[in-house]
């Protein structure tokens, strides 16, 4: 047998430093995804053996250089000194999850062992998404980095992302203990070839469902990147009045310029003979007012659905609100916001109170939300559950200009649309417009921060409830169950020994 496989410092830092930049790149921001499947390889090595410090030192590294590529948007949603401090404490977050991960698997033995850390990874990081206040910025999440790989995604419609992100760690941990076991023992690990079987397993049933992803109903959409919010003929129409990330149109003359530019763009992409059109999250206009009027005539004109995002004063405050209006201009219905931003909140907004509200068309149910929606998990799944086949979303993801974070709020539509099997088409102020299928695939999408508009065809959901709409996050709490056994076992242990 050879010495145990333990790395210099100086080389130690090196592979934390190298994990750091794959875990960076390999989410939605770089696109890379490809290296999610081994990015913690060269940390997992770097750890062999060691304890105190040095350990400490290398999975910090690891979690703040990842997090500082992965959230590079944030100083241009939140402020430069906030956005700076949160990009370091996410980082210090991400180390302590994979130190404490793999401080508690190094008290097991094989074959249990290699399940420890993704378990401890997966827990934690759905609790992180799911809390009050961190679920509403800290939305990224590992699996995210196999938005653009439509195998492995088919994953989530069973168990979440949460049973994505526990394969990619559990893939890097069999590897780095095949890497060892090699170097140590001259012979390859059992238990991490079992391992490694289980990744096998999910990009073979991901290619299997893949082969039914063109059966089915389709329907063509169009969607719009209007970039009014970055256009300053426009802005200087009306009064600045910002309501988070976007600005209202506080005057008739600046309302007027939107539906001007939107309406243009509906004419164009009416061409290609979209039944639904979808236009950003841009709040062109009150409910009520004459510019609803416009946008009823023009779905007739154009005989087509459009999706339009406007303000609603309600009995219980004032809503930011997706609008449906039909082809042949009567509406067909409206949803007002539920995720709500800060800067929303303090506009006056108030979120809304239905859940699930769904809507006949010619085409079947369609369920309609508004931008930060589609960031949560129950609200696409309540509207699936209650038969939605097709979901359209005006949305906004201007934040100063920033091209970066649009990809990652693309990233959450096309999880969505799988978790429920249900299509999806967002129209954006800015950003990414996007038409997704049940499956994930893009059918069209925007460039990014560029005034367009996109067509293409989808396969509408089946109606039909997959097993995670079903039972919602049923993996992230087996997770959690098992890390709160793998705990009580180790106290356990340590009170017999006293």
């Amino acid at each position: 047998m050879r010495k145990p496989m333990i790395p210099s410092n100086g080389l130690a830092a090196g592979l934390a430093v190298l994990s750091g930049i794959l875990f960076a790149c390999c989410m939605p921001g770089t696109g890379a995804g490809p290296l999610a499947w081994f990015a913690f390889v060269p940390l997992l090595l770097a750890a062999r053996g060691r304890s105190g410090l040095i350990s400490y030192t290398c999975f910090n590294l690891t979690g703040v250089i990842g997090s500082v590529g992965i959230h590079i948007w944030y100083p241009d949603i939140l402020g430069q000194g906030f956005g700076l401090f949160l990009m370091l404490a996410s980082g210090l977050l991400y180390g302590s999850f994979l130190q404490f991960g793999y401080a508690l698997q190094e008290k097991f033995r094989s074959p249990l062992k290699a399940l420890v850390l993704p378990a401890v990874w997966t827990a934690l990081e759905w609790l992180r998404f799911s809390a009050p206040v961190t679920g509403e910025w800290w939305i990224e999440v590992l699996a995210k980095s196999q938005w653009l790989s439509p195998a492995p995604l088919q994953l989530v419609s069973l168990t979440g992302f949460a049973g994505l992100s526990f394969v990619i760690l559990l893939t890097n941990n069999a590897l780095a203990e095949l890497i060892a076991e090699g170097f140590e023992r001259r012979r390859l690990s059992r238990s991490s070839l079992a391992a490694l079987l289980v990744p096998i397993a999910v990009w073979t049933g991901g290619l299997a469902a893949l082969s039914q992803a063109n059966e089915g109903h389709w329907v063509r959409a169009a969607a719009h990147s209007d970039m009014v919010n970055q256009d300053s003929a426009v802005q200087k129409l009306g009064g600045h009045t910002a309501a988070g990330d976007g600005y209202v149109a506080d005057t008739p003359e600046m309302s007027a310029a939107i539906f001007d530019i939107n309406a243009e763009l509906t004419k164009q992409a009416a061409g290609n003979g979209p039944s639904f059109i979808v236009w950003g999250e841009n709040e062109f206009a009150e409910y009520g007012t004459e510019g609803i009027d416009r946008l009823k005539h023009l779905a007739a004109d154009v005989h087509a659905y459009i999706a339009a995002d406007v303000t609603w004063r309600s009995g219980d405050g004032l809503h930011d609100t997706a609008l449906l209006v039909g082809p042949d201009g009567r509406e067909v219905g409206k949803t007002a916001k539920i995720q709500l931003t800060d800067g929303e909140k303090t506009y006056g907004f108030i979120p809304g109170s239905t859940r699930g509200q769904v809507f006949e068309t010619s085409y079947g149910k369609v369920g309609l939300a508004v931008c930060w929606d589609r960031h949560v998990t129950g609200i696409v799944r309540a509207l699936a559950a209650n038969g939605a086949r097709l979901m359209l979303i005006p949305v906004d993801d201007d934040f100063n200009g920033n091209a970066v974070f649009p990809r990652y709020a693309a990233s959450d539509t096309v999880f969505r649309a799988v978790e429920n099997r249900v299509a999806i088409v967002t129209g954006s102020t800015s950003g990414m417009s996007q038409i997704v299928t049940p499956y994930g695939l893009m059918a069209a999408a925007s460039p990014i921060n560029e005034r367009t508009y996109i067509t293409g065809e989808t396969v509408l959901g089946d109606g039909g409830r997959t097993l995670y709409n079903r039972w919602g996050d049923w993996f992230a709490w087996v997770g959690i169950a098992f890390v709160i056994l793998l705990l009580g076992s180790r106290i356990a242990s340590r009170r017999s020994k006293s």
